[in-house]
C-alpha cells in the first residue's frame, strides 16, 4: 500500500456500494481515504469547491473523468478495501496539484 494509490472500497455500509477511493494513509487496521466520484455537475457550488479534478484520470486507472472529494476524510477498516492490489495511482502531477488544492481550500 502506498499513498495516492486508488483502490475499490466499501465506504458506506448502509448503501453497500463499492467505490474508487484514494488512499491517504494507513495503519495495521485502518485506511484513511478520500472518495473518488464522477458526479460533479449535479452537486452544489459549495460541494464542488472541494472537488479536485483529476487531470490524468486515464493514467490513474479510472474509466472516466473523476474528482477527488476532499470534503471528508474517511477512516475505513482495511477489510473494506476489496482489492489489496490498487486499480491505479495518481500521477505525480495530480498528486502535487491535489496537495496544493487541499492546502488552498482548507478551512
Amino acid at each position: 500500500m502506498r499513498a495516492m494509490d486508488i483502490y475499490i472500497a466499501l465506504i458506506d455500509n448502509k448503501d453497500d456500494k463499492f467505490r474508487p477511493a484514494l488512499l491517504i494513509a494507513w495503519s495495521e487496521s485502518e485506511a484513511a481515504i478520500f472518495k473518488i466520484t464522477t458526479r460533479y455537475d449535479a452537486k452544489s457550488n459549495v460541494r464542488r469547491s472541494k472537488y479536485y479534478k483529476i487531470e490524468d484520470w486515464e493514467q490513474a486507472g479510472l474509466r472516466r473523468q473523476s474528482y477527488v472529494d476532499t470534503n471528508m476524510v474517511y477512516q475505513l477498516p482495511l477489510n473494506h478495501i476489496t482489492k489489496r492490489k490498487p486499480i491505479g495511482k495518481l500521477t505525480a502531477f495530480d498528486s502535487v496539484r491535489l496537495y496544493d488544492f487541499i492546502r488552498k481550500n482548507s478551512d
